[in-house]
């Protein structure tokens, strides 16, 4: 981030962007449908706290989070071939279950 980021849309560096960007304070605010996957080992949030579901009543908080156990960043979204086995990814699943 402080190479690109920063440099490019005028932040101080990376530090300052992280702060000025930051969502957790403002997802009570979200007016619209929304559905957050987020991945517990995500290298990118380790450690970091996770917002709960305020309230299954979409009426009132219309962000839904779902935290899964394993995923990584990105929710692995990529279909891989292991060994002699491949899987796709659930998060393209989990996605059109919210849309549908």
């Amino acid at each position: 981030e402080n190479l690109a980021i920063a440099r490019v849309f005028n932040f101080d560096d990376a530090y300052d962007y992280y702060r000025k960007c930051q969502t957790k304070d403002v997802l009570c605010d979200v007016a619209v449908p929304g559905y957050a996957i987020q991945s517990l080992d995500d290298p990118f949030l380790l450690g970091q706290r996770n917002p709960k579901n305020a309230n299954t009543n979409a009426n009132e908080w219309p962000l839904r989070i779902q935290y899964t156990k394993n995923g990584g960043h990105c929710g692995h979204v990529f279909h891989s071939n292991k060994d002699t086995t491949s899987s796709s990814s659930w998060m393209p699943t989990q996605l059109a279950r919210f849309l549908a």
